[in-house]
Parts: C-alpha cells; structure tokens; sequence
C-alpha cells in the first residue's frame, strides 16, 4: 500500500517539480497520515492569526529529506535551476530548524504565514502563542528591498518578532527592519539564542 503511494505521484506530477507532488498529497489525507506516521513527511501548519490581513489556512507539507525529495521527483543529477535549488534551501533549512528545536526539548511552535494576496514568510517561530521570530529563505547571496516584500507585511502586523533573511551571503548585515545572515550563522542563532 505505503509503496503505490509513493510510486504514484511521482510518475505523473512530481516530475516537474517537487511542490506538485506535495500539493496531491495535502488533500489527500489518509495517504498524508501514512507519511506523516512513517515519518517522510510533516506538516508546517500555517499561522493563522493577523488584526488585519486574511491569511491562507492550508499546511505546507514536507519531506524529511532533500534527498528523498529528489529522488521521487526524478532529480537526482545535472545542476537544478534556481527556483528549484530555492525550495530545496528552504525545505533543508526548516528541516533543520525543526530538528534543533526537538533536540534541544524546546517548545516552540513552527509555522509559515501566507496572506490570500500571497505575501510570504517561509518560517515563522512562536512561543507562548506569539511569534518571536520570522524567517524567509533565499539560496542566493545578493538580497536587496523586493526580498523584504513577505517580512514587511508580517512586520506591520507583528513588530516585536525578529525578521530574518538567511541566504549565502558571506557576512551578516542589515537591511531596513531586517536581519540578513549566512546561514551558517542562522544555524549558530539557533543553537545559541533560543
């Protein structure tokens, strides 16, 4: 059972791109629970609190390894484009994120905020049902304002959270409100300040 599972969505969606392959499942949530159980995939529940924008309810749902991603999306050699090498970025990093929480016993909660005009943060960190904490993800080390656009729009509702860019930059620096961080940084953020 578990392997039609698999095998299916990757012969006839997931080839494109790995988002397509995750999308099936979401609304599939008997199939979801089985990898969820099995450990291959997890839910990133949306945050679904704002005073004044509509946000998007749906979970995001990922694989609990890049490589696995991959390999049911048939992407195992040549160079990835850039908006691929993007997800795959953003899917290690909040693997990571998650993982380091778990084992330093932490409990925070981890979301992602979408408004329903598709303004973005791809990781958001709550505590005590607050968010301390806004991440988004870029596998490129130039950032400049229009990078910003998903952390503006969750900084006008949430100030007090710390707004993050982590990429491949080679230094730390500041732009506007925001935070901008190699990720090997990020990972020491981790490890240290929470």
């Amino acid at each position: 059972m578990a392997r039609g599972i698999l095998v299916k969505p990757a012969t006839q969606q997931a080839k494109e791109n790995y988002l397509n392959f995750l999308e099936i499942w979401s609304g599939q949530r008997a199939q979801l629970k089985v990898l969820e159980d099995t450990l291959i995939a997890y839910r990133l529940p949306a945050w679904r609190q704002s005073p004044t924008k509509r946000l998007v309810g749906h979970p995001k749902i990922y694989l609990f390894d890049n490589g696995v991603t991959n390999a049911l999306c048939h992407r195992l050699s040549g160079p990835l484009d850039a908006v691929t090498r993007g997800r795959l970025f953003e899917q290690f990093f909040v693997q990571e994120t998650r993982r380091i929480l778990e084992y330093k016993g932490l409990s925070m909660g981890l979301y992602y905020w979408r408004t329903n005009n598709g303004a973005e943060v791809d990781l958001v960190l709550e505590q005590g049902g607050r968010p301390v904490m806004a991440v988004e993800f870029k596998s490129r080390s130039e950032i400049d304002r229009a990078d910003l656009s998903g952390l503006r729009s969750f900084h006008e509702d949430y100030s007090d959270a710390l707004c993050l860019v982590v990429c491949t930059c080679p230094e730390p620096w500041t732009l506007d409100f925001a935070q901008i961080l190699p990720w090997p940084r990020f990972l020491e953020k981790l490890w240290q300040d929470l």
